[in-house]
């Protein structure tokens, strides 16, 4: 029994990130074994005050080369004063028009899917029972995590702050980046890079539809003059887009080295790891950020018994 990240372009098709496991076709990308709040990614100051809700789906396959009937799952808490709740729902995968299966597709994690029972499956003694599956079978799992606006005013208090920070060792860090053009063929490709406010979307346009992760992301569009670019010029269109949002956000300064772009942060703290939709164009963090927010990530654990 394993599962998998959904959100792939292509039935069974890579799709290692988290960020876009939102449903439709499952991926052949495992979901590593994590826990629950590092699917979700930390819980930041934001999500603290408004008692953030995010959404993700996975699907569960059948390996194990024989009929499974009884199998259940649950998660585990073990941190010392949560401040998450999880609940899960089971659904079937329906099968499109080209006969392969998906699950419905929500646009960002704050969405939430039609067709979906949650349940709080809280430790072994509330676990979901999974339907019988057969060989290779497929069952979709939504998982949602809600924050306790309650308790995270409680963290937010002044007294907790200053014990968390004012005494914490070593220097706050701003996150940098660099981002390397290593081909001009980038019609259509786009990365992805982020704030500690923002997210954003950059897309070499080209003729076709933009790509689907737009739609979770402020897009930043560079034109190409395809057949007279180089990875210099390239590079310095990524520059000049990323340098227009520098005055209205001040969260970043950019600078370009030849076919280098590099991005820091200006506010310190680490921030999400970027996406690329091919090697053509790579990022590399060059320095983690270190934190001065309150970000949180617990121990939460799911488990698959059978």
């Amino acid at each position: 029994m394993k599962l998998y990240f959904t959100g792939a372009a292509v039935y069974e098709d890579p799709q290692s990130s988290s960020l876009l496991s939102l449903g439709g076709y499952p991926s052949s990308s495992p979901v590593p074994r994590i826990g629950l709040n590092k699917l979700f990614g930390p819980i930041s100051q934001k999500d603290l005050r408004e008692g953030a809700i995010s959404t993700k789906a996975v699907v569960l396959k059948n390996e194990t080369g024989a009929q499974v009937a009884g199998a259940t799952i649950h998660y585990e808490n073990d941190s010392q004063f949560p401040v998450t709740s999880f609940r899960m729902a089971l659904v079937t995968l329906a099968v499109d028009s080209c006969g392969k299966l998906s699950m419905e597709k929500i646009v960002t994690p704050q969405d939430s899917p039609i067709s979906a029972l949650f349940i709080d499956n809280l430790n072994v003694g509330n676990a979901l029972t999974i339907p019988t599956m057969e060989i290779d079978d497929y069952i979709g799992i939504w998982i949602e995590r809600t924050v306790n606006k309650a308790t995270g005013t409680q963290l937010l208090d002044c007294d907790y702050l200053l014990e968390a920070f004012d005494d914490a060792e070593g220097d706050k860090v701003a996150h940098v980046v660099d981002v390397t053009v290593n081909n001009v063929a980038l019609e259509d490709e786009h990365f992805t890079f982020d704030t500690i406010d923002e997210k954003y979307v950059v897309w070499f346009q080209d003729a076709l539809p933009a790509p689907a992760i737009t739609s979770t992301y402020q897009t930043l569009i560079v034109p190409l003059n395809t057949g007279s670019e180089t990875l210099d010029t390239i590079a310095a269109k990524i520059e000049s887009k990323l340098s227009s949002i520098v005055v209205p956000k001040g969260t970043i300064t950019v600078a370009v080295a030849n076919n280098v772009v590099t991005i820091t942060n200006i506010i310190p703290g680490k921030v999400s790891t970027p996406i690329e939709s091919s090697v053509n164009v790579t990022s590399a963090v060059t320095t983690q950020g270190v934190s001065n927010q309150v970000e949180i990530t617990e121990a939460v654990n799911t488990l698959i018994n059978y």
